[in-house]
């Protein structure tokens, strides 16, 4: 909280700086788009995603398969999986945090009679030996 005469100068400040980016970065996004290397770049953000993407689904299936079922990714940055059996992923969550590791229930993305036994992983900023040691941690949460 803030006292009144603070919060209203944050909200005009808060209020100039959304109106648009900044003409720096503006100007630098520009000039890298016309340099015409960002088709390179992604081409190898989506190697590496994949290369990750691969990494996790192997180990999914070797440490969790008898937990977990999945369909392999296509692309994205997440891996959506889902309990065989009944289990409430948003209480496990306190579980895997103790372990260090998280993950998105997937509860929290459904409209109507949410799927409390799904969940969401991002597998794109994370070292391979770190998704091999995050499904060991989650293995040892259950």
């Amino acid at each position: 909280m803030l006292p009144d005469w603070v919060k209203r100068q944050v909200v005009i400040l808060k209020q100039a700086t959304d109106l648009h980016t900044s003409s720096l970065s503006q100007s630098l996004t520009y000039h890298y788009l016309e340099s015409g290397r960002l088709a390179g770049q992604i081409d190898l953000i989506r190697e590496a995603y994949k290369h990750k993407c691969q990494i996790l689904c192997q180990h999914i299936e070797s440490e969790l398969g008898e937990h977990l079922t999945f369909h392999k990714p296509m692309g994205g940055m997440f891996l959506w999986a889902k309990f065989k059996y009944e289990m409430n992923t948003t209480e496990w969550l306190k579980k895997t945090l103790n372990n260090g590791v998280v993950y998105v229930p997937g509860e929290f993305f459904y409209c109507n009679e949410p799927d409390h036994a799904t969940l969401r992983m991002s597998y794109v900023s994370v070292t391979d030996e770190n998704l091999k040691e995050a499904v060991a941690r989650l293995k040892a949460s259950l």
